[in-house]
């Protein structure tokens, strides 16, 4: 699946890198803080992968910041560097708590605002929704404690300003079973310790809400863990020999369900 995004000129890059900011806090070495915004650069840009080798070609570096390898200096960010993600996600929330208190105590607060000029308020009542889907982040996902007391209150601010909608819990699925992500020290450490944990965590969830939930992790996981038709990895490429001339097979690339390292043919 290829995502499109309009270019990101150096007025949205600045905005971009002062929300980065934001969460500056959350990396202690200040360093790591300063690839969190090239890294979510590389997310917002267009490309089919979102994997950390296609994301390095794409990103521009701001001023101060330089690398021979992108690639190489983006890895350690993403997988190794010790920052505590739980933090950052309680951070997170409460960026939204206040966005949402700042349109409510005064609606021409550009605080309260989101990108396309209107706050979360407006764009629930721009319309009538017959169904709003709620998630968490994927790399939270398995860990029930970070979605309270957000989706509580994300979830109560939907009904009351959008009261005929259903909320619905969008299961969201886990990392390829080769993802980067699990050989470092961030939890979970494993794509079924992944899965086990959301899994559990979205049924939680919808049970106290009393809500119903899109299982879309549950049909992830059934396909590729499939004994036939499930992806599995080329372990005889390593990241040492990664720029060798063969190529995994055909079948081993497109048989995965989620995104992860890819192999291009120079």
């Amino acid at each position: 699946m290829t995502t499109f995004t309009p270019d990101l000129d150096p007025a949205v890059l600045d905005r971009l890198r002062e929300y980065a900011a934001r969460f500056a806090p959350g990396f202690p070495p200040s360093k790591p803080a300063r690839w969190a915004g090239v890294y979510l650069q590389g997310l917002l840009l267009d490309g089919e992968r979102k994997s950390v080798e296609p994301l390095a070609r794409r990103v521009t570096l701001p001023a101060g910041l330089a690398s021979k390898d992108l690639e190489q200096a983006l890895q350690p960010f993403v997988n190794q560097s010790p920052w505590d993600d739980r933090a950052v996600a309680v951070r997170y929330r409460r960026l939204m708590a206040e966005r949402f208190a700042a349109h409510e105590k005064d609606p021409t607060d550009k605080a309260g605002l989101y990108g396309t000029g209107k706050s979360l308020k407006q764009e629930l009542a721009a319309e009538t929704w017959d169904v709003i889907t709620i998630q968490q982040a994927s790399i939270r996902s398995h860990d029930v404690g970070t979605y309270r007391p957000g989706m509580k209150e994300l979830s109560a601010f939907i009904k009351k300003h959008a009261p005929a909608s259903e909320v619905v819990v969008h299961q969201t699925w886990a990392y390829r079973v080769d993802d980067p992500r699990f050989g470092g020290k961030a939890e979970p450490k494993t794509q079924m310790a992944m899965y086990d944990g959301l899994s559990d965590a979205y049924r939680t969830i919808a049970r106290e809400f009393g809500v119903r939930y899109i299982p879309v992790g549950d049909a992830f996981s059934a396909a590729d863990t499939d004994p036939k038709w499930g992806y599995r990895p080329d372990r005889s490429l390593t990241r040492g020999r990664r720029r060798t001339r063969r190529c995994p097979t055909r079948s081993t690339r497109s048989m995965s369900a989620g995104g992860g390292r890819t192999t291009r043919r120079l």
